[in-house]
């Protein structure tokens, strides 16, 4: 947990919710659903039904609410978890994914709202190798804007310490840093439409990190090409 609270405040600290850049959001409204009359279909064999409307605007005729701060159309937690595969990771010596997802915006959310108010999803996970600490965590921010996205990559890449341009570039643009201190080992970000990824590395004392900068810009990639 500590390491994923790390990362959620130092992206929170550089601007998540792009609020003063990415422009007002409508709040979620309830749509009404208009009440249709029609005459009662009497049944050949039975009593009399209740009556069927012979048109409604909804297949179920039941009104759709969407509670305030719902994520709505975000990047689902299902669509989350298919992004990055054992398969992907199997160049990492007995790495594993785990099984634990973060929701991410809930927790940010139930800070203070407002930090959430332009992200529609924010989804993490956490690759564990073989030795204890030994980890790389993986998330992914989906914005309700290109713009918003793009805000908030900006933020992060000017700053956030130590963050240059990658090569290859993944996504639009993208940012890493090998730094292997503080039990910090690589970070890296790249935005692509309204998704920011992100990736970085954990390490324990002397130990060597789970993966490299490069490495974890090539997992990245494999992330960018699923999502189009």
């Amino acid at each position: 947990m500590k390491k994923w609270l790390a990362i959620l405040s130092v992206v929170l600290l550089v601007g998540a919710a792009c609020g003063s850049d990415a422009g007002d959001t409508p709040s979620p409204t309830v749509e009404p659903t208009a009440t249709a009359t029609a005459e009662p279909t009497p049944s050949p064999t039975v009593a009399p039904a209740t009556s069927t409307p012979e048109h409604t605007q909804s297949p179920t005729a039941v009104p759709t609410i969407v509670p305030l701060g719902d994520p709505g159309s975000g990047l689902s937690e299902q669509l989350f978890v298919a992004l990055l595969t054992a398969e992907d990771i199997s160049g990492l010596a007995g790495a594993t994914i785990s099984t634990e997802i973060m929701d991410f915006r809930a927790l940010a959310e139930g800070a203070d709202p407002a930090q959430v108010e332009h992200i529609e999803s924010w989804y993490g996970l956490t690759i564990n190798g073989q030795q204890s600490g030994s980890q790389a965590s993986f998330a992914v921010m989906d914005f309700d804007s290109d713009s918003a996205a793009k805000a908030h990559y900006d933020r992060v890449s000017t700053e956030a310490p130590g963050l240059v341009p990658t090569a290859p570039i993944v996504g639009e643009a993208s940012v890493g840093v090998e730094l292997n201190i503080q039990g910090i080992g690589s970070i890296f970000a790249a935005v692509q439409g309204d998704k920011v990824i992100l990736l970085f590395t954990n390490i324990t004392g002397d130990q060597e990190p789970l993966a490299s900068l490069q490495e974890i810009t090539g997992l990245a990639a494999v992330v960018a090409s699923r999502l189009g």
